[in-house]
């Protein structure tokens, strides 16, 4: 027997997600890699698209030798596994269902209301623009016909402000674009978590203002590659890569000039692989004229 829309809704909450939205799946939705597709091309029964939106808090700032990893990734792993761990349950309950991972989960969105700020972010009508969004299409429910969602957006340049990149609105050119590369030089001092940025969204007036105590990583230990089992279970894998993690620590490094990571981001700069190379040697440039 297929489950209803209110048994998903709350396999969902049991899932730790916090909102769960049911739309229409016709129609064509953007790629991420360019172009549209019809949503029907990936499931052709399914009449519902599933939204789940999980939020979070932008974390306060790391204590010494220390650094903080972005909440938004640790909150899209847990989406990601919910989302996969729904579908399972939705077609094990004779009903089909598969997740969508390839679309622009944003324009998804809007059709269940919210809408997109000045930053190029979605907006969620409740839980502002901290939240990770999952999709996934469906036949074992009915969808909800949502009311087109208005701009809130205060237009008040907060966002643009606070972006190092000048990134807003062109969030292509976000830090988040850069950090799993080698980082523009005058980007580098920027880089104050792992992973990602939430300056734009931390400015913005429509966001809530509160701070989550930070999930950390000691600096030591992601210079040395030593952390990204841990991490892994934090952010998944594919995330949480050794040389990305020595990368952004050694930008990190650099951004605070910790003098007491310099032998290690030393031996980083004369014998790692690029980037950590290139943001170690920068990194103990700064940390050498700090010095001087």
């Amino acid at each position: 027997m297929k489950l209803s829309a209110r048994q998903i809704a709350g396999y969902a909450k049991s899932l730790n997600i916090d909102d769960i939205r049911f739309a229409r799946a016709d129609g064509d939705v953007s790629l991420l890699r360019g172009g549209r597709v019809p949503l029907s091309s990936y499931l052709g029964t399914a009449k519902c698209m599933i939204a789940l939106f999980k939020s979070y808090l932008p974390a306060s700032g790391a204590s010494a030798g220390k650094m903080a990893v972005s909440p938004y990734y640790i909150a899209s792993n847990a989406a990601y596994h919910a989302a996969n761990e729904l579908v399972r349950h939705i077609n094990g309950s004779g009903g089909h269902a598969v997740r969508v991972s390839d679309i622009s989960v944003r324009e998804a969105a809007l059709r269940t209301g919210g809408f997109i700020g000045g930053n190029g972010f979605y907006y969620h009508d409740d839980l502002g623009s901290f939240v990770c969004i999952q999709i996934i299409l469906t036949d074992a429910a009915e969808p909800i016909e949502y009311r087109k969602g208005e701009s809130r957006c205060l237009h008040c340049g907060r966002c643009a402000k606070a972006c190092p990149s000048g990134a807003v609105p062109d969030i292509g050119s976000c830090l988040r674009a850069h950090i799993n590369g080698l980082v523009p030089e005058r980007l580098r001092a920027d880089v104050y978590q792992l992973f990602g940025c939430e300056r734009c969204q931390s400015a913005c007036p429509l966001n809530s203002p509160e701070r989550s105590a930070p999930v950390e990583a000691d600096l030591t230990e992601l210079l040395r590659g030593t952390a990204t089992e841990r991490l892994k279970a934090l952010v998944g894998a594919n995330t949480a890569r050794r040389t990305r993690l020595q990368s952004q620590a050694a930008l990190y490094a650099g951004a605070v000039r910790a003098r007491e990571s310099a032998a290690i981001l030393d031996e980083l700069s004369r014998s790692s692989v690029e980037p950590v190379k290139t943001h170690a040697a920068w990194a103990l440039e700064r940390i050498k004229n700090d010095k001087a």
